[in-house]
């Protein structure tokens, strides 16, 4: 369960980070507490995509996928998928509690296979992904938490 989440300015402060506090709700780690820091604005490019990533997994694991308030991740229950790294508990992914177990539906055909578009049909190079609302990108949020 998620006890606490806060942003926070980096030492340097020249970025800021999620600090998310979770207690384990079942044995036999019941009521450990796991702390797990994502970065959400860093001078690194690579650093703010995987933190990115991991605070989209975050968000849609607790129920609110496009959410710009992390205190509304407070008391939701996730799975953290942890593991140990050099005597370290490292969270490497979220999932949600209520995810199915169905079978994921079969991939789309090889687009080598696909008929080919009319002439002048082509999108953008920079057009939204096909199934993305116009406007938006892959980020699920519309405006970060640290510009709020």
């Amino acid at each position: 369960m998620i006890e606490a989440a806060q942003v926070k300015e980096t030492k340097k402060g020249d970025g800021a980070y999620l600090e998310v506090t979770l207690r384990v709700l079942d044995s036999p780690y019941l009521n450990r507490k796991l702390w797990h820091r994502i970065n959400i604005m860093n001078p690194s490019e690579m650093c703010q995509q995987i933190g990115r990533a991991t605070l989209a997994t975050l968000t849609m694991a607790a129920g609110f996928p496009n959410t710009l308030d992390e205190s509304l991740l407070v008391g939701r229950q996730v799975i953290a998928h942890v593991s140990v790294r050099q005597d370290q508990n490292v969270i490497r992914k979220y999932s949600s509690p209520n995810a199915t177990t169905e079978t994921p539906p079969a991939p789309p055909p090889p687009l080598s296979s696909a008929a080919p578009l009319p002439p002048g049909s082509e999108p953008p190079l920079n057009a939204a992904p096909p199934n993305a609302p116009a406007g938006q990108s892959s980020f699920p949020f519309a405006k970060p938490p640290w510009q709020r």
